[in-house]
């Protein structure tokens, strides 16, 4: 296996886990707690070269957790699963459409391979979407490019 490809399979690891985790994780009892505390989430993924993109929509109230315990879910959900580790920057705090949105970039390490990612959470009424794109360092521009596509293809009713 060369290194792209093994690396372009962590990244599509990396992004169905944490799409499917991060909101787990923020109970504020705790993981042991996530278990009880499970919600349906549909994942919608795609792999490209540089990495992987994708988006979750969990069917719960958008605001039963503030969108920064979210992120700090999902940043914590990397190293839970065994995934390296990953830390949120840039953080910034807006709405689109009137719903609340976080956006966030991500840098992480998982051994000698450096990731960076981004990652937005939009609060709905009975729904928190979580979309989010990772990869490699050196493809940092087309994994920009990809997750502003992402995020301006998002429509919720």
């Amino acid at each position: 296996m060369t290194h792209r490809s093994r690396t372009h399979r962590l990244a599509l690891l990396c992004v169905s886990t944490a799409l499917a985790t991060g909101a787990l994780l923020t109970s504020p009892a705790g993981p042991a707690a996530a278990a009880v505390d499970a919600y349906a989430a549909p994942q919608y993924l795609a792999t490209v070269t540089a990495g992987a993109s994708g988006f979750s929509v969990y069917d719960m109230p958008g605001d039963r957790y503030p969108l920064d315990e979210q992120l700090q879910g999902f940043v914590d959900a990397f190293s839970l699963v065994g995934l390296g580790t990953v830390t949120s920057h840039d953080v910034r705090k807006s709405t689109v459409d009137g719903r609340p949105v976080l956006d966030a970039r991500l840098s992480g390490k998982n051994g000698d391979e450096s990731t960076v990612g981004f990652i937005r959470l939009i609060s709905d009424d009975d729904h928190l979407v979580l979309a989010m794109t990772l990869g490699l360092e050196a493809d940092k521009k087309e994994l920009n490019g990809m997750h502003q596509q992402l995020i301006d293809s998002l429509k919720i009713p």
